[in-house]
Order: structure tokens, then sequence, then C-alpha cells
């Protein structure tokens, strides 16, 4: 039989050795806890950031103000809609136009594209 020494010894050596896994398990659990509460906050900061760039507010001077360089163009707002027809642009300034209506929270419903000549017409009916 071992005397009472090796086995206080044995036990102590035991419980070092559990701590340590224990420890490192707690560390490991802690890690991963953090890391994924870091992409939760940063997923939520990103999701504040595009609410406030896409929120609907003032919706209609955004339009008017996106539109305003276009000319030969009539833009018809009613309350959750918009209508907007333009004649005689040029390529540029069409997808130009195009580029700045889809900058916007905006869905198009019905968009009309018509080419005379070189020059083209719009008809658009966008809502948000």
């Amino acid at each position: 039989m071992l005397n009472r020494g090796y086995l206080i010894v044995l036990a102590s050596i035991l419980f070092l050795i559990g701590s340590i896994i224990f420890s490192n398990s707690a560390k490991k659990d802690y890690i991963t806890q953090s890391q994924t509460i870091k992409q939760e906050v940063e997923e939520v900061l990103q999701t504040k950031d595009l609410q406030k760039l896409w929120r609907v507010t003032g919706i209609k001077t955004k339009l008017e103000k996106a539109l305003a360089n276009f000319k030969n163009k009539s833009l018809k707002i009613d309350r959750k809609k918009a209508t907007l027809s333009a004649n005689d642009l040029n390529y540029n300034e069409l997808n130009k136009m195009l580029n700045k209506l889809a900058s916007l929270p905006l869905q198009f419903r019905d968009l009309t594209i018509n080419k005379i000549g070189e020059k083209f017409n719009l008809e658009c009916v966008c809502v948000w």
C-alpha cells in the first residue's frame, strides 16, 4: 500500500490537471462567446446605419434633388408613388438618371424605355 503522503500528492496532481483542463475550456468558451457577441454588435450597428441611409422619410425631396439637373422631365409624386417621364435623353443622361433612381429606396413598378433614333424616352412608376 501507498502511504498517506503519496495519496495526497496524487490527489493534488489530479486536482491540478482537472483545474487546468477546466480553465482552458472556460477560456475557449469565453473567446468564442466574445467573438459571436462582437459580430452581433457589428451587425446591429451596420443595420442601424443602413436604416438611416434607406429610411423613407423625405423621399420627395430626395427625388427632386436627385432629378434636379435633368431637363425635359415631369415628376408627379403622390403619397407613396412617383410617376416620372423624361423625353429626349441621350444615352449618358438616361444612364445617370437610372443610376440616381436606383440609388434611392424605391421599387420600380413600371419602367418603359423607348428609343427614337439616338434619343430615349423614359416612363417610370416607383413606389416606396
